[in-house]
């Protein structure tokens, strides 16, 4: 397994994903907006923090607990910088916290 950044590269193999996802949802994107998106996705000027605060964190994440409940699995988790203040207001009143802290020693 190789993890790292997405490449121009990559859109021949991120693009099943992205169709199997349209076809779980009963959704269908255009091509022109699929491929725009790719574009956006890999533009490091993009301008996604002017939609903070707006709703759409929270949207997300329903919608993600959603389509956990039906598939159904047992919890949905993720992992938040603590200086994301903002974020974790937000996280604070739509989920619980674990009670654990992550330790680790970079080397």
């Amino acid at each position: 397994m190789d993890i790292r950044m997405a490449c121009d590269a990559d859109f021949a193999q991120w693009l099943p994903l992205g169709q199997s996802c349209q076809t779980i949802d009963k959704t269908q994107i255009a091509d022109a907006v699929t491929a725009k998106t790719w574009a956006r996705f890999l533009d490091p000027t993009e301008p996604l923090p002017q939609w903070r605060g707006k709703g759409v964190g929270r949207a997300l994440i329903e919608h993600v607990y959603a389509k956990a409940a039906q598939a159904p699995a047992s919890r949905v988790w993720w992992l938040t910088h603590e200086t994301n203040a903002q974020a974790m207001r937000l996280y604070d009143h739509i989920a619980d916290k674990s009670g654990f802290v992550q330790y680790r020693k970079i080397l």
